[in-house]
């Protein structure tokens, strides 16, 4: 009989056995739960990085396109300027050229009248 009240009743190792089991599947449970907030967790950071990156990588894209299109229009009004520039150098040279053609011709006029003062003062002096 003492063999049978034995098995039935668990004795102090097998208590504490069991209060051990019980720890370690609370434990274990603890764990479970603690891995499946830190994945959540882990997912929604991976999420948001993944949404920053994608943000960053459009507007990265927007200023590269701005920048390009800055850029051709920079280059358009660059080539635009220098050739408004050559056609005014242009026609300054042509405008030097005519002047001093202007410039010529009044030399003249002035030895013309010299001449046509000189030719009155002859003609005065017979008269």
């Amino acid at each position: 009989m003492t063999d049978t009240g034995a098995q039935e009743r668990p004795g102090k190792g097998q208590e504490s056995t069991l209060a051990a089991d019980q720890d370690l599947e609370q434990l274990t449970a603890g764990l479970g739960e603690d891995f499946t907030c830190l994945k959540r967790e882990f997912d929604s950071l991976l999420g948001s990085l993944s949404n920053s990156v994608h943000d960053a990588t459009q507007l990265t894209l927007e200023h590269t396109t701005l920048y390009d299109s800055a850029v051709g229009e920079l280059q358009s009004a660059t080539e635009r300027a220098v050739a408004t520039a050559q056609q005014l150098a242009q026609r300054c040279i042509a405008l030097s050229k005519e002047l001093r053609g202007t410039d010529l011709l009044a030399e003249r006029t002035r030895r013309l009248r010299k001449s046509v003062e000189a030719l009155e003062h002859q003609v005065n002096k017979v008269l």
